[in-house]
This record gives C-alpha cells, structure tokens and sequence, in this order.
C-alpha cells in the first residue's frame, strides 16, 4: 500500500471496515465506492481533502474508475497525500494513548 498512489476501499458487507484506516496510515489515497456511507470522524475530518469518490453506477462502468484516477493531475494528488500524512497519527494506534488521537 505504501507505494501506491491510490486505494481501493469498495462498500463492504458490514458498516465498518479497515480497508480505510490502512490506506489512510499508509498514505494512500482512498478510493471510496459507495452511494452512501458514513465516514468516521465527518465532524473532523473532510474526506474530500484526502478522498476519491465514485457511485457504484460509475464504478460498474467499464474502464470509468481508471480513466478519473489518470486524469487526476499530480499536484491535486500531491495535495491529498500532503494531507494524508498530516491526519494519519490520528488513525495509528499508540499506547499509552497520545493527545489529541481520534482513536
């Protein structure tokens, strides 16, 4: 995961899933498919920022996903990965616990 540029993280069969918090941690960025999903930490966090987003509609098309990704142009994706980096503490388990993790 830590040298890819982007993750896959599709909707799973439970609400909850670690597919995200390990491309977070490994800042990569997230490639959310899903038409509705709640986030952890919405309040805190802005997934726009760190996240792509896809429709299961559009994922089911037929070379769509790839053809977006390739389109996103290095210095947006430079900018997510920036971010990445500055929020994943608040997702990597630490003990004793460190102030102002969100897990």
């Amino acid at each position: 995961m830590r040298s890819s540029k982007f993750c896959l993280n599709p909707t799973g069969d439970t609400p909850s899933s670690c597919r995200l918090f390990d491309a977070i941690v490994s800042h990569c960025v997230p490639v959310i498919v899903s038409d509705k999903i709640e986030l952890p930490y919405e309040s805190e966090i802005d997934y726009k920022e760190i996240s792509i987003f896809f429709s299961v509609k559009e994922a089911l098309k037929p070379d769509y996903m790839l053809d977006q990704l390739k389109g996103i142009l290095e210095e947006k994706w430079m900018k997510m990965w920036l971010r990445l980096r500055s929020i994943s503490h608040h997702f990597e388990y630490q003990y004793p616990r460190r102030r102002k993790m969100l897990i």
